[in-house]
């Protein structure tokens, strides 16, 4: 035995065993630690290349001229027009090496034929769509194919170049142009013979591995086509370098998560590869017991992990929780609205120098430099108040001067309409000239920027509300059609009968209520009585309109009593000429609906000789509202300023013409439940505030707590989306004018008012119109409500006075 210094005796022949520790590392885990290494600093210096050759994606000419540039740039801004896409009856037969296979059945790793009729492997399927517009297309070898309004086909019109267009396009168009296809060689045509509607079927699509992203469909072998570069900007970010945080904001929480889902769908095509990123990437994401696939979904910002200590997670539209966070990258996604103060706070996340080291006997001056930290801006143009357009004029500046911080890429329509691959040019667009030029008339400001990069002007000097301030409260959600559940609803309607008809707007709200905000208005729906080429094919003559209204209140009232879930219909007493008594008088009578039930009228008790048409009309219900505009106008604009700067009142989301929204569906119970338990666990430990809070944002953000559905858009649907933004629109560019002694003036600017005559001037004001009046009587309603808080308080403060026992008073001693 021996006794050791510190007294412990043990036995002679001792040994002292030494777990292993993550020092130790064998020959051949360092062996392949370098060659992980060298691959990382191949892809770092040629990320292109590593993107095609790793992730089997190839770039065409303009992309990868921007991804090179912009990939050691510090201050990078992207300024990107719009693209679309896609899918084909579930049952369709599919030509694959195995034979025939239906649609329905395909799923990623499999196998179809391309253009030149090789196998080309499948790398994403859609879900399942139902409800669909759909149609089925006639060839001249027989063959016909059925699908849903946005696939896309890979056609010549008339002879010219091959172009790509949506199924949709191609009805409205068939009559003017012969439309042909590749035949399965790429020489031969094949001619379209005919296209009609049908009723809807589920379709589904998929996307396939070749670079003309072509596949062979039906029988006899059809050539169809099927369905982003800041994803891949960032999954390679996050790939190459080691504990590289990203966080992507945006003018919305939901545009941030529609990038991140971009990520996750590339990361989940091709688990069957070995060689490819989509594979590589899944494996370095980290994976819980609570999150199958390291992609977590959760209101407070979607978020995933690498192994290398990297991540990127989504902001959420609170500024205030952004504050004091520190990360390598900034990626503003859509950020065209966004405010200077986002900017500024969001950006000083990226502040800190990448070189800056402190501890130990480093010296800095002997180590590599890092990349910098880097703030990428990416969105459509905007207007040219915005902050996105000072950095777009700045960043251009000094690009343009030899500053090698800085770089600015502006791929607008035409680029994407004639876009190169390797110098060639691309046999099919995602974009084509039809679409485009639908989308000028039906919305000339939004497609000079969402597709020209055009940095229009709004209102200019005078404008009474700015773009930002809609973009803030503008919510992704489906437009309201009608009563959705049957149940108990305020909706307000705003009419404006526009002297000419063929502008005469429905606007309708529906009125919310809770403790903390009182009332508040979400903006449903906008129905324009004009062909827009949409939904109308002739513009409505009044009595026509009012008809329609009828069926709108039956539609929106559900099966309750007559109006009941109706809070007021509003109508302008001033435009078409002479007053508009005719509104009144068509709207007061009592009427027969489609099924032969009579309905009571509408009156306004208020307005000129209302007793007298009362008397005459006793059933009529006092739910209509005469607004004389000379009278309310300048009042009701006012009181929208009001509502909107104090975010009371909700937009739908800028509709982007895909067909379809991504909505997020929040579990409240289970969030509700894990704050609890973690608030539990963390009041266990000493932590000041700062931390605790910041431990309680971190835990709750990990939570799998909500999924993302599909919600397939109806036609009347996408016209009332399209409807509102055409609202948003009007409303940015309505100007003040001052007057003295008298209301102000709220009217669009000569050069965009269609009144006025002007040749440029395409816009008229009446959907902004009828906001004001929504606006409004939100505005009254709110002051109504705050009226009767003091009266209710008041009342009970008189009640409680009655029984109060007054102590006997003492009469003083002199």
């Amino acid at each position: 035995m021996v006794k050791t210094e510190s007294g412990i005796i043990l036995p002679n022949d001792y040994q002292i065993y030494v777990k292993p520790t993550e020092l130790e590392i064998s020959q051949r885990k360092l062996d392949n630690y370098k060659k992980l290494a060298k691959i990382r600093q191949w892809g770092i210096r040629y990320p292109t290349r590593f993107l095609s050759e790793f992730v089997g994606v190839d770039l065409l000419d303009p992309q990868e001229y921007a991804f090179m540039m912009s990939w050691t740039r510090p201050f990078v801004l992207w300024l990107e027009s719009r693209s679309a896409g896609k899918a084909l009856f579930v049952n369709t037969k599919i030509p694959t090496p195995d034979g025939y296979k239906m649609m329905v059945d395909l799923k990623v790793g499999d196998y179809v034929y391309s253009l030149n009729n090789e196998p080309t492997k499948v790398i994403y399927t859609s879900p399942i769509f139902l409800g669909n517009d759909c149609y089925e297309i006639e060839f001249e070898d027989g063959e016909r194919i059925k699908c849903d309004a946005d696939h896309l086909w890979c056609v010549k019109k008339n002879k010219l170049d091959f172009n790509v267009i949506n199924t949709k396009d191609l009805f409205n168009t068939f009559n003017n142009y012969i439309y042909s296809i590749p035949d399965v060689d790429g020489i031969k045509e094949k001619r379209m013979l005919s296209i009609k509607r049908i009723p809807t079927i589920p379709t589904k699509c998929i996307q396939v591995d070749n670079k003309s992203q072509l596949y062979l469909c039906g029988e006899n072998k059809t050539v169809t086509h099927n369905t982003t570069m800041l994803a891949l900007f960032a999954m390679l970010r996050g790939l190459l370098f080691n504990n590289y945080r990203i966080y992507i904001c945006s003018g919305t929480a939901d545009q941030s998560q529609e990038t991140f889902r971009k990520i996750e769908d590339i990361a989940l095509k091709n688990i069957e590869s070995m060689t490819g990123l989509t594979d590589v990437f899944r494996n370095e994401v980290e994976i819980s017991q609570a999150n199958s696939n390291g992609f977590v979904h959760n209101p407070m910002g979607f978020t995933y992990k690498l192994y290398n200590g990297s991540f990127v997670k989504t902001l959420n539209s609170n500024i205030n929780a952004k504050r004091g966070k520190r990360c390598e990258a900034v990626y503003f996604d859509e950020g065209g609205w966004l405010s200077e103060e986002e900017f500024n706070v969001i950006g000083a996340f990226t502040a800190q120098d990448a070189n800056f080291k402190l501890g130990g006997d480093v010296d800095v001056s002997t180590l590599p430099k890092e990349f910098p930290h880097q703030l990428l801006y990416a969105s459509s143009a905007s207007s040219v108040d915005t902050s996105f357009y000072n950095k777009y004029r700045d960043f251009s500046k000094k690009m343009i001067l030899g500053d090698p911080r800085y770089f600015v890429a502006d791929v607008n329509c035409d680029i994407v309409i004639n876009t190169t691959f390797r110098g060639k040019t691309y046999p099919a667009s995602l974009l084509n000239k039809e679409t485009i030029d639908t989308e000028m008339r039906n919305n000339p400001e939004k497609a000079l920027r969402e597709y020209y990069n055009q940095f229009t002007q709004d209102g200019g000097v005078g404008q009474i509300i700015k773009r930002a301030l809609i973009v803030r409260n503008s919510y992704n959600r489906p437009p309201v059609l009608c009563n959705p559940d049957n149940e108990e609803h305020m909706y307000v309607l705003a009419y404006d009968p526009a002297r000419n008809t063929d502008n005469s707007v429905l606007g309708i709200g529906e009125l919310k209520y809770n403790d903390e905000d009182g009332y508040t208005m979400d903006i449903i729906n906008l129905i324009s009585f004009s062909d827009l080429g949409l939904r109308k094919k002739t513009p409505m003559m009044t009595q026509n309109q009012i008809k329609e209204i009828r069926n709108i209140l039956l539609d929106y009232n559900g099966d309750y009593d007559d109006y009941h879930n109706i809070e007021i219909l509003m109508a302008d007493a001033g435009s078409g000429g002479g007053g508009n008594s005719w509104v009144r008088d068509s709207l007061i009578e009592d009427w027969k609906d489609k099924e032969g039930k009579i309905h009571f009228g509408l009156i306004d008790k208020e307005y000129t000789n209302g007793e007298e048409y009362a008397k005459r009309y006793p059933n009529a219900i006092n739910k209509l509202k005469l607004i004389e505009p000379s009278k309310y106008k300048s009042e009701m604009f006012e009181a929208l300023i009001k509502m909107i700067e104090a975010n009371k009142i909700t937009f739908t989301e800028k509709y982007d013409n895909k067909g379809y929204l991504n909505v997020l569906e929040v579990n409240e119970k289970l969030m509700k439940e894990s704050e609890q338990k973690i608030r539990a666990d963390l009041d266990k430990l000493d932590l000041d505030i700062n931390e605790y809070e910041e431990m309680l944002e971190e835990k709750l953000s990990e939570i799998e707590s909500a999924k993302t559905t599909v919600y397939k858009l109806s036609l009347d649907e996408e016209v009332a989306l399209v409807q509102i933004d055409a609202m948003k629109e009007e409303i940015v560019n309505i100007c003040r004018t001052k007057r003295e002694g008298g209301k102000d003036v709220f009217k669009l600017p000569a050069h965009k008012d269609a009144d006025t005559g002007a040749s440029e001037a395409t816009m008229h004001d009446d959907r902004a119109y009828v906001l004001a009046m929504l606006g409004w009587y939100l505005s009254e309603k709110r002051v109504e409500h705050v009226r009767n808080k003091k009266k209710e308080k008041k009342t009970k403060e008189e009640y409680l006075q009655m029984f109060k026992i007054k102590a006997p008073t003492r009469k003083r001693r002199y």
